[in-house]
């Protein structure tokens, strides 16, 4: 099932001092806020969000359930009015709901997906190659599914606008704490900058001096020396060796689960005695509770995050 609307680009040509720098973007959201009853018992779905949709790309909305990601895509899909803030267009914007069982123009400007099935992320794969020039925007179900074919992810949480950038970008050097967890369950442990080199940086965790990346990240935030920041690894990046293996900060292991391809480690690691980390090991690792192990974290996987 498929509807078009018919939206005038006008919306666009005088709305902000930017559109004069930049091309003409697709869609614009400028501090939309949805909600539903009564304004005293009003239940917000989505808070002031702003977002520039570039024409051609290809933008996925995640989130948790119940977090707004639907609502910011029904509001662009026009199924849902704006109580404050506007949705303006410079093209026309053709629903989907099911891609595979609808006939699409080839010069659709901007399909949005509507369907929240598994298979939303192929039918989407399948519009990029049949519509090249569209802009299309979807809201899969695993955000996972959105690093393979989105150009640019929107995170939402609790109703608002929390990041947005290029799946590269948001899994390499997240900007927040909130999108390092969502997107791979990334490790978050507390560390103190000290020296900047560059994108680099040496930062104390604990007892020890660990090396990390320090990029600017997608907010403009940059790193000076005393600051207190996150350093994010993800599980599969930890190293579990020897205890006894040279470079390695000995850890003891307080539970395995066995998830087929890999076996996930819950350790308490020296010198991080309120920390549990979270570590995977490929295939079946028969590791038993309190066995003492040894941890590596490689300097380019450990990525610093502002303590947002």
């Amino acid at each position: 099932m498929s509807r078009q609307l018919h939206i005038s680009a006008r919306g666009l040509e005088h709305g902000s001092d930017d559109a004069a720098v930049s091309p003409a973007p697709a869609a614009v959201f400028s501090s939309v806020t949805v909600a539903y009853g009564r304004r005293r018992r009003a239940r917000v779905a989505l808070a002031d969000f702003t977002l520039r949709i570039a024409r051609g790309e290809t933008l996925a909305f995640v989130g948790p359930t119940g977090g707004g990601k639907t609502t910011a895509l029904r509001a662009l899909a026009g199924m849902v009015v704006a109580r404050h803030g506007s949705v303006s267009f410079g093209d026309p914007v053709h629903v989907v709901e099911s891609p595979s069982a609808t006939r699409i123009s080839k010069d659709s400007p901007i399909l949005v997906c509507t369907g929240d099935s598994p298979s939303v992320v192929d039918d989407v794969a399948a519009l990029r190659r049949t519509h090249p020039s569209s802009t299309i925007v979807f809201a899969p179900g695993d955000p996972t599914d959105a690093l393979s074919v989105a150009d640019r992810v929107a995170v939402i949480s609790e109703h608002r606008l929390v990041d947005v950038g290029t799946p590269g970008e948001l899994w390499d050097h997240p900007p927040s704490t909130f999108t390092a967890r969502f997107l791979g369950d990334a490790n978050l442990i507390e560390c103190a900058v000290g020296r900047v080199y560059g994108a680099s940086a040496v930062v104390s965790v604990g007892q020890r001096m660990l090396s990390a990346v320090a990029y600017p990240t997608t907010r403009g935030h940059r790193w000076t020396p005393g600051a207190a920041a996150f350093v994010c690894i993800r599980p599969y990046d930890i190293e579990v060796c020897a205890a006894s293996a040279a470079g390695a900060t000995t850890a003891r292991i307080i539970d395995t689960r066995w998830r087929g391809a890999s076996t996930r480690l819950t350790l308490a690691v020296d010198g991080l005695p309120d920390q549990p980390v979270i570590a995977d090991v490929a295939g079946r690792a028969m590791y038993r509770p309190d066995t003492s192990v040894g941890v590596k974290f490689p300097a380019h996987s450990c990525v610093l995050v502002p303590r947002t």
